[in-house]
């Protein structure tokens, strides 16, 4: 359903006049208040239930060599951890291990700055405080990573936007 679409819905709800694409953007009174009250509505179940089932979107990346630090975009800041898949490099598709960062530190911190050594199949994910992920080993190879996210819902500006709910 559009933004327009559900502006009507309450407008019928309310007895007003159920606008036209052409008259939506120019919109005062009333109706300006219903677009307003759309948009809190939404942006209210989005805070609350954002991690809809629904929702979520998958990212590819192609992991750097030596590289053990990822930023995730700023449509995606909600990962889900559980969904790291790992492929390429003549490895079979796999899950990552999820550890929580204070157990990577103690296991791992040693290994940061070490260099090649500590370069290999990547067989960890880790959230970082920074808002960012990392990967153990760091890969040795360019390999394939994807993993699920819940994008941030935008507010609906335009009659023709649609909200991200079936």
């Amino acid at each position: 359903m559009n933004f327009l679409e559900l502006t009507n819905a309450v407008c019928q709800r309310m007895g007003e006049v159920e606008l036209t694409a052409s008259e939506f953007p120019d919109v005062i009174g009333a109706h300006a208040q219903i677009k307003q009250a759309v948009n809190a509505s939404l942006s209210s179940v989005n805070m609350k239930l954002f991690e809809l089932p629904f929702g979520f979107q998958t990212i590819t990346l192609t992991l750097t060599v030596g590289g053990g630090t990822y930023y995730p975009t700023d449509e995606s800041p909600k990962v889900n951890f559980e969904s790291f898949l790992l492929s390429g490099g003549n490895v079979r598709t796999s899950n990552l291990e999820v550890l929580d960062y204070e157990e990577f530190l103690g296991r791992y911190a040693h290994t940061l700055e070490a260099g090649e050594q500590y370069r290999g199949t990547p067989r960890y994910v880790y959230q970082r405080p920074d808002g960012g992920f990392g990967v153990h080993p760091a890969p040795d190879k360019a390999y394939t990573l994807k993993y699920d996210y819940y994008p941030v819902p935008v507010k609906l500006r335009l009659f023709s936007d649609e909200m991200i709910y079936p």
